[in-house]
């Protein structure tokens, strides 16, 4: 009899466990929810697209037939002292990181309704949908972090066929061939940063379902 109260204690103790770290579930989510864990992503994103965007700006001048003091004086976008592989690297790092710090509540919160027996105490469609959701703000961060990697190969490949351009005379057809395949890559960037933002809105929109369906699961 005193052992089974023990291992009946010992059970009620560790449900409690569980239950009090389901309820901060919805807390660890709300930064999802509300944009504020993106604000630093989406910094270093738009970023990187302003200064794609310059480059491709620059070289439709150039190839109009700009002069070197007429290119020079268009502004140059911030941050001052990165470049734009430097900035999809700081993105692509910022985004594991928010990736990392989604991972654990989710788990977590599976499990509670596994061990609790949520799933079967007629909450098993709401058990699904919170899964669903879950795996499919998962899958978004890595289709944006493939993005972001396809970004900095084009911004690599451009600047590539930039430094090529400058072996040929100005205006010739090798300038002009090499400069039309760095605008070319460059667009092909801009192309994968805007994927990239688009996919990590898509994660924002499913963690916000992973938020209103642990709170239905979590009322009284």
């Amino acid at each position: 009899m005193g052992r089974r109260r023990k291992e009946l204690g010992e059970r009620t103790a560790a449900t409690d466990g569980w239950r009090e770290f389901a309820d901060l579930v919805p807390r660890s989510l709300l930064p999802y929810v509300d944009g504020t864990r993106f604000a630093r992503f989406n910094l270093l994103v738009n970023g990187a697209y302003r200064k794609v965007a310059t480059s491709i700006y620059i070289s439709r001048r150039a190839q109009a037939g700009a002069t070197e003091h007429e290119l020079a004086a268009i502004p140059r976008p911030p941050p001052d002292g990165h470049t734009t592989i430097d900035l999809v690297e700081l993105a692509r790092q910022e985004l594991g990181y928010l990736g990392r710090k989604h991972v654990l509540p989710g788990q977590g919160f599976l499990v509670y309704l596994t061990r609790t027996g949520g799933v079967q105490q007629g909450h098993r469609p709401l058990w699904m949908t919170f899964g669903f959701h879950y795996a499919t703000a998962l899958r978004r961060v890595d289709e944006a972090m493939e993005s972001l990697h396809h970004a900095a190969a084009f911004c690599e490949a451009s600047m590539d066929a930039y430094r090529v351009s400058m072996t040929f005379p100005g205006s010739s057809p090798g300038w002009a061939a090499w400069t039309s395949a760095a605008e070319e890559l460059s667009r092909g960037a801009a192309s994968a940063l805007t994927t990239a933002a688009l996919l990590v809105r898509r994660m924002r929109h499913e963690v916000r379902a992973e938020y209103v369906t642990a709170c239905i699961l979590l009322a009284p």
